[in-house]
């Protein structure tokens, strides 16, 4: 019996170690970017410049697709600074951590710009699998195992096979019969993080777009139907809501929120401030919002290249109404 059970423990360490191996040639595009941007600013790649405002967009994949630091810092005569931390399909917990990394190696930003992306149930799900790219360890880990209810995240850390089921055996195939397959990924991953660098963390997620030129056609109708109504919600039900908007009080930091851009056709306006924000404006007098920045952030179909994420011309065209809030912050510091 202790045979066997020592020839399993081999045998599944093997079968996991395998399968990190399979994840890093194989995952998906989303996973990649998170573990990227996560070493990125640990190794110092997300760094202020002096004499500029630091500025820090974060969020999720509508942030990494959406503000283009670039033309943020051309639009301010080049005042700022800014760069995309924005983690593609993780809410605010990983951001905190994101964040505690460069606090770790930076002096605070000036401002963040942020939308309110926070994870209001415990279902496996993404997070359970993105959460684990570049993460900080052990403290990192351990947070998600106390505060979530679900603990398919530790099952994941412990036993990877079980994110990489599909990556294994693509990669088993590869090294067997098609090796060319394996550096085409590597050569796509290192074009990718080049892009991610040369942009400052923006990004434009072309494995995503499944229409000529990147543009949703105009009579493109959203699944879930027409002018869905404004979602109201307690945000501290996500712990780590609170544990990110008390660091960057603690730490000087003005937090700006903004809407995440969304299709005109699947979203209704607001009729008055969501109830999320006014509970985080009331409680932290260092996160501010313009006077109408809970309008919903609408662009007609052309803008996207996908139904959530916008394309180039579009991530411009947010780039320049996050700006206009971005000013009217900064003149009236309300």
């Amino acid at each position: 019996m202790v045979l066997f059970c020592a020839l399993g423990a081999v045998i599944l360490a093997g079968l996991n170690a395998f399968a990190i191996r399979a994840g890093d040639v194989f995952k998906d595009g989303a996973a990649k970017v998170c573990e990227y941007k996560r070493n990125e600013v640990r190794d110092g790649g997300a760094a202020p410049v002096r004499g500029r405002t630091t500025v820090l967009f974060m969020g999720n994949s509508k942030i990494l697709a959406g503000p283009i630091p670039e033309h943020f810092d051309a639009l301010s005569g080049n005042q700022t600074y800014s760069y995309n931390l924005a983690l593609p399909a993780l809410p605010i917990g990983p951001q905190y951590f994101v964040l505690k990394d460069y606090l770790e190696r930076n002096p605070p930003p000036q401002y963040i710009i942020t939308t309110l992306s926070t994870e209001r149930g415990n279902a496996p799900g993404l997070f359970d699998k993105y959460a684990l790219q570049g993460i900080s360890m052990p403290h990192e880990l351990a947070a998600y195992a106390r505060l979530r209810k679900n603990k398919a995240i530790l099952m994941n850390w412990l036993f990877p096979i079980r994110m990489y089921k599909r990556e294994t055996l693509k990669y088993g195939y590869a090294m067997l019969l098609d090796r060319r397959s394996i550096r085409r990924a590597r050569d796509m991953d290192r074009r990718i993080m080049r892009a991610i660098e040369r942009d400052r963390g923006y990004y434009y997620i072309r494995d995503r777009v499944a229409f000529p030129g990147g543009r949703l056609p105009d009579d493109f109708m959203p699944q879930s139907g027409m002018h869905r109504k404004c979602e109201q919600f307690d945000p501290f039900e996500d712990p780590f809501a609170g544990m990110f908007f008390n660091l960057t009080r603690d730490q000087g930091i003005t937090v700006m929120l903004v809407e995440p851009p969304v299709l005109e056709k699947e979203f209704a306006p607001c009729p008055a401030m969501p109830r999320q924000y006014a509970a985080i404006l009331d409680r932290y007098p260092t996160v501010r919002m313009a006077q109408n920045g809970w309008n919903r952030k609408s662009f007609p179909n052309r803008y996207f290249s996908d139904p959530t994420h916008l394309n180039r011309d579009g991530a411009e065209r947010y780039t320049e109404a996050i700006y206009k809030e971005f000013l009217e912050i900064q003149k009236t510091g309300k």
